[in-house]
């Protein structure tokens, strides 16, 4: 019988940046956000920040990610209003890359 390697992904698909409007995130540098990642043993991540999408950070990241061993899909978080009276619920967007 044949055994397989398989090895468990960690994902984080939900995190922020200081670009996020949320306003409850530190800045931190493209570097540094990657390399606490790596150092948590994140394999895959995306960058959810809410009602923007810095293509500026985004690129910073996936130049530095290039020869690490982490992957990043590109996302944002948008809040998606479902009245007049500011009833809300986010909805997460993940887009490819390539």
């Amino acid at each position: 019988m044949q055994q397989l390697n398989q090895k468990w992904l960690k994902y984080d698909l939900h995190m922020h940046s200081q670009y996020s409007n949320e306003n409850r995130t530190k800045e931190m540098p493209a570097k540094d956000f990657v390399d606490t990642l790596i150092n948590k043993k994140i394999d895959v991540f995306s960058i959810t920040d809410h009602d923007i999408f810095s293509k500026e950070y985004y690129t910073e990241v996936l130049t530095y990610i290039k020869d690490k061993p982490i992957k990043c899909i590109l996302g944002t978080e948008l809040n998606i209003y479902i009245d007049d009276k500011g009833n809300k619920f986010h909805c997460a967007f993940y887009f490819n890359s390539s």
